[in-house]
């Protein structure tokens, strides 16, 4: 039981790292917010979500919003946003209206946003305004829901459109922002004070 209790420390602490550096440009504050499948399965001892879920949120900045479960009962969809950093990119002028063009509340409140996003990703038909909240460039989301004529440019975590450059720099940033939190992540003693890398 002993060793049991150990391997699902091991197990525990060993996904919440790879989770981690997986959102660390989320967790930086560089990008908004990011979606991720995670693991919730308890395999013994072990409890992935569980664990992960009350370490990355003892960091204030973080939120988590959990989608309903996957068909796979081992696995959920969340999204996890850096409050501040997502507040400040939808309440730029042309983000909100676009969002409030879409049915979005015309007062703005970043819950009810994250509300009214969960509702749309739970229904039948993906949202890709979510781009909007993954920090993307607006071109490239209005372009991709055929809003804009533009033509591909390039990719990257999405698909650039017309004039790569902003869209390479954003790429950049975020990338960037994940390498730094990965190598500071290296240098911590105690992985679930993450925060601490920052």
């Amino acid at each position: 039981m002993r060793a049991n209790l150990k391997n699902s420390v091991v197990c525990n602490k060993n996904y919440l790292k790879s989770l981690l550096e997986y959102i660390g440009a989320t967790i930086m504050g560089v990008k908004p917010s990011e979606l991720r499948n995670v693991m919730i399965c308890n395999c013994g001892d072990c409890e992935y979500w569980k664990y992960c879920k009350k370490t990355i949120l003892s960091y204030e900045e973080i939120g988590i919003l959990e989608l309903k479960s996957l068909n796979n009962k081992r696995r959920k969809k969340v999204i996890f946003y850096h409050q501040s950093s997502l507040n400040d990119y939808l309440q730029q002028k042309n983000n909100l209206k676009f969002l409030q063009g879409l049915g979005y509340p015309k007062e703005y409140n970043l819950e009810l946003y994250l509300k009214h996003l969960k509702r749309r990703l739970e229904s039948d038909k993906f949202p890709h305004e979510i781009g909007i909240f993954f920090g993307y460039p607006l071109k490239d989301v209005l372009a991709f829901m055929g809003y804009l004529d533009l033509e591909p440019s390039g990719y990257g975590e999405w698909k650039f459109y017309g004039n790569d450059r902003i869209s390479k720099l954003q790429q950049k940033r975020f990338d960037q922002a994940r390498k730094k939190f990965k190598d500071q992540l290296t240098e911590l003693d105690n992985i679930s004070r993450f925060y601490e890398a920052l």
